[in-house]
């Protein structure tokens, strides 16, 4: 028989079955010699044949034929108590590499020592003795390398065997379905292990089981598995088990416990953002659900489009234990309605049914538009009336607009002036008071209502609304009274249902009366900043008329306040060019109203710093190495010209743990053996610099592996 089809047939059970190499306390054996009725062999060389090793005669032998491995299985004729076998060597053609096995079936063997060797012998034959246990029939020499290269011989094999007295009760575990933690469901599997030094665990040896180490199961074979039923409820399990030997020993109880979930968690309750959506390339919900025993262990979503049923977007998608989700990066159809799906799953494996939203729609986002004032300019006296229309639209239809609103004033200030409101949806006018925080009026376009304040008043009876396609038009009928006079300029503004506005929009100007006082006015570089990078920056300006003057007209600058732009319209921003050397700069502007009266110069000052900082050093460098659990110093040294803050940024394997502080080091607590990626950031306002490293932490202080 071919080495590989005796080995697939042994079946060996267990390799933890260990020869007893020196006499045991527990057992006390009185040996008798077994006979041997047949063996049998896997290869023989000539007529030295097996038979020859039970014949009791030490001047025969069997002798194996050239080969790598060798099998020789000895028959008792029945299964029979072992205490000892002998084994005749040749004491240079033995082996150095064997072990002995037991089997009741030939055909399922069971190690019932080590590794062996016979080497070394001084007198032919050499005997090897070895003290065994266990109740077998057949017993097996497995060889798998002889002595010197030679063929193994065996002279005689003798097998002794008796009444062993075992008074030690075996050991054992039980793990419930593999030592998980949580089960659905209360038929499991119970995982049993049991060793016993003396009679052993193999036949006559049993366990038995119980849910409250009170009432037990019947004795039955011992067994590596067992299918058992956990008690009916949610909650807590402890399974018992207590195994004996063939000698009848039993062990004390041991016990294993899981939790038993048999519940699935609540639906899901999902909400998203509201009916519409104007974002088409992303969508959000957020959901709730909870289970009481084991407790939620994942949530998953799905996108579907047209109904909870239609077209799937995106399938469903583990997000962990997170209760809420922003999935970007989609391509939504304006007017589509769009639903999230949502289940839970318990940490017994169990899964909710599914919560659903009740459906966003995408809407195609399409800004409002403060288009014209009419007229846009010119001239007329107070308390005189003048019919402004002005005209306001959205793509989605004027009736997506939520309201209107008219400035009438010398700048963006609802004080002081006029601020005319018409409220869309309740179709009111309104009229801002003297100090700009109430509306007063409320009477409806065409009424007989006169809504005034001290600068001006509207005639509701004789302004009038009118929308059509994407278009809305309101004519104000507007009186402006002595103390407003002056150049005012006219202002626009709207917003609409999504919340899309327009912001302050200029669309004209008009001059009440004369004036003979120059504006005052501020101007900020850059919005009041200290520091810029670049020679081109932004002037951020704002002056006044007094009240009931001309009005703001022109504006000019200078970097040194000798040589002047030419005069241009004012406005409230200004592309400006520093000189181009680095340090404190200083720009300076005069504003005129419409009547030619220039004011005062204004300045603001900032530092130019167009030179950007360079990594000069960083700690730690590239390739070092540290150990896990121990606090790592990141610093970084740059180079600059210090006329402006430098940033520090520090990322670790590619998650940013200081961002953009002045402060050039961070502490890390490192963890996690390995390799780690560190990339250093510096900037200022002029640009920016990086470097990246690796360093390697280990748990023991080892040589890394550069």
């Amino acid at each position: 028989m071919a080495k590989e089809t005796i080995k697939s047939n042994l079946k060996i059970l267990s390799a933890s079955l260990l020869l007893l190499i020196s006499f045991l306390p527990t057992l006390c054996f009185a040996q008798d010699k077994l006979p041997i009725t047949w063996a049998y062999a896997t290869s023989t060389y000539g007529s030295y044949s097996v038979s020859r090793t039970y014949d009791n005669k030490l001047s025969t032998y069997w002798r194996g034929q050239n080969s790598t491995y060798w099998w020789l299985s000895f028959n008792l004729k029945s299964s029979q108590p072992l205490s000892k076998i002998s084994i005749y060597w040749h004491k240079t053609s033995g082996s150095t590499q064997y072990q002995i096995l037991g089997s009741n079936d030939n055909q399922n063997f069971t190690p019932i020592s080590g590794i062996l060797s016979s080497a070394g012998g001084s007198t032919n034959p050499q005997l090897k003795e070895y003290l065994i246990s266990g109740t077998y029939r057949y017993v097996a020499i497995e060889i798998f390398k002889a002595q010197n290269n030679r063929y193994p011989i065996i002279y005689e094999v003798e097998l002794y065997g008796g009444t062993s007295q075992d008074t030690t009760a075996p050991t054992g575990t039980i793990k419930i379905n593999n030592g998980t933690s949580y089960t659905s469901s209360s038929a499991v599997t119970l995982n049993l292990t049991a060793t016993d030094s003396g009679s052993g665990m193999g036949e006559g040896a049993q366990m038995q089981f119980s849910n409250d180490n009170s009432t037990w199961t019947a004795a039955e074979a011992y067994a590596t598995t067992k299918s058992w039923t956990l008690p009916s409820g949610d909650g807590q399990k402890t399974v018992y088990v207590k195994f004996s030997d063939a000698a009848g020993n039993w062990s004390e109880a041991v016990s294993d416990q899981i939790i038993l979930d048999a519940t699935k968690p609540t639906t899901p309750i999902v909400t998203d953002d509201g009916v519409t959506t104007s974002s088409l390339n992303q969508l959000h919900a957020r959901w709730s659900s909870s289970d009481t025993t084991s407790g939620i262990g994942e949530y998953q979503y799905l996108i579907t489009q047209d109904s909870t049923s239609g077209t799937v977007i995106i399938g469903w998608t583990s997000v962990g234990t997170a209760t809420e989700v922003t999935k970007t990066g989609l391509n939504l159809t304006a007017d589509k309605s769009y639903y999230f799906a949502v289940r839970a799953k318990d940490k017994a494996g169990l899964w909710s049914n599914i919560g659903y939203t009740d459906g966003i729609k995408a809407v195609a986002l399409v800004a409002p538009q403060a288009v014209s004032i009419t007229p846009s300019s010119g001239s007329g006296p107070a308390d005189t009336p003048v019919d402004f229309t002005t005209l306001y639209s959205d793509g989605n239809g004027y009736e997506d607009l939520t309201f209107a609103l008219l400035l009438i004033n010398t700048s963006i200030n609802g004080s002081n002036g006029f601020y005319g409101y018409y409220n869309r949806s309740a179709n009111r006018l309104y009229l801002r008071n003297n100090a700009g925080n109430k509306w007063l009026g409320g009477f409806a376009p065409g009424s007989g209502g006169i809504i005034q304040n001290s600068y001006a008043k509207i005639d509701c009876s004789k302004t009038t609304v009118s929308g059509s396609g994407d278009n809305l038009s309101i004519n104000w009928n507007i009186t402006f009274k002595q103390a407003f006079n002056g150049t005012k300029k006219c202002y626009l503004y709207t917003k609409d249902n999504s919340g899309a506005k327009t912001g302050w929009k200029q669309k004209g100007t008009w001059i009440v009366g004369g004036d003979t006082t120059p504006p005052v006015g501020i101007i900020k570089i850059n919005n009041g900043d200290n520091y810029t990078g670049f020679v081109n920056v932004t002037l951020n300006l704002q002056a006044e008329d007094e009240e009931g003057g001309s009005g703001l007209d022109k504006m000019q600058f200078s970097n040194d306040n000798i040589n002047w732009s030419t005069p241009e319209d004012y406005a409230d921003s200004k592309t400006w060019d520093l000189f181009a050397d680095d340090g404190d700069k200083t720009v300076y502007v005069k504003y005129s109203d419409a009547a030619g009266n220039w004011s005062e110069a204004y300045q603001d000052n900032i530092t130019l710093d167009t030179v950007s900082p360079q990594i000069s050093s960083v700690a730690p460098v590239d390739g070092s190495f540290g150990l896990e659990g121990y606090v790592v110093s990141l610093y970084v040294g740059v180079d600059d010209n210090n006329l402006c803050p430098v940033e520090y940024q520090y990322s670790i394997d590619g998650q940013i743990v200081q961002s953009w502080l002045t402060i050039p080091f961070y502490h890390w607590n490192s963890q996690g053996e390995g390799i780690h990626a560190i990339k250093f950031e510096v900037r200022d306002l002029s640009g920016e610099d990086s470097r990246e490293v690796e360093i390697y932490l280990a748990k023991e202080p080892i040589q890394p592996p550069y």
